[in-house]
């Protein structure tokens, strides 16, 4: 039971700060599980080295990656994407992208990543933003984003609010190809996170399932929400085996990044 293996260790921020796809995140567990084979990365950042891991950062699709401190007194990672070079036309291929993952394990069939959700940006309703939060797995071309492909679980903050209705969002299971020109969800829900609470949000895939949960940090022994999906409804459009990690996408193109 999977539930019974989350995160054993200590484990620190993951939020979204008001700027268009910037995370922070303090640290990530990835564990491959099953019959006859199990393997564990965990990193907390305390070093403030991220040799261990790949980046998306490039001149069409620029992004930071910085460390900064804690309230546990260690260090977070921080990851901010900022505008596409080609940003005039906006859309899914060229949303702004910072994507960080773990290269020193290949995950295939089974996978297993996690990370906390402490803050993000949550004024009001904003297009040029629309932050999308979360984990990514079987990832390949990262260094690439523009052919970014990979399988996410992730939250869509605020995706259908506005000044009026108030904050709507929903949580996601979705592949991604050819840097996002190809989204296919395996399951998506409304579920909206609420600013005065902390999230843990857990990944896990096995053969064609997936399955992504948030958990509220002060009761990790029920999920909040649990999504399932099963990607054999698209045969070739999932991504089997790849990388693990960690992602922000600012869903618009744009100038105005900085709410």
């Amino acid at each position: 039971n999977m539930k019974t293996n989350i995160l054993p260790h200590r484990i620190r921020p993951f939020r979204i700060s008001p700027c268009i796809s910037a995370v922070t995140i303090a640290a990530l567990t990835v564990s491959l599980t099953g019959t006859t084979a199990r393997a564990q990365i965990i990193d907390n950042f305390d070093s403030g080295s991220d040799a261990a891991w790949q980046k998306s950062t490039t001149a069409a699709y620029p992004s930071t990656f910085t460390f900064v401190p804690d309230f546990f007194g260690g260090k977070a990672y921080h990851l901010e994407a900022g505008v596409p070079a080609n940003y005039a036309t906006a859309g899914q291929v060229n949303m702004a992208r910072a994507v960080a993952v773990r290269t020193n394990q290949t995950f295939a069939a089974n996978f297993y990543v996690a990370a906390d959700l402490i803050d993000w940006y949550h004024g009001t309703y904003d297009k040029t933003n629309e932050a999308v939060i979360g984990l990514i797995a079987r990832a390949s071309n990262v260094t690439q984003p523009d052919q970014l492909q990979g399988v996410m679980f992730i939250t869509h903050y605020n995706q259908y609010g506005d000044a009026v209705n108030g904050t709507r969002g929903t949580a996601q299971l979705y592949a991604i190809l050819q840097g996002g020109a190809i989204l296919l969800p395996a399951a998506q829900g409304n579920f909206t996170i609420d600013p005065s609470h902390s999230y843990r949000m857990v990944f896990t895939g096995t053969n064609a399932a997936l399955q992504g949960s948030f958990y509220d940090l002060q009761d990790l022994t029920h999920p909040l929400l649990t999504l399932m999906g099963d990607d054999t409804y698209a045969p070739g459009y999932f991504p089997t085996s790849g990388y693990s990690g960690l992602m922000a996408l600012g869903y618009r193109g744009g100038t105005d990044v900085t709410p």
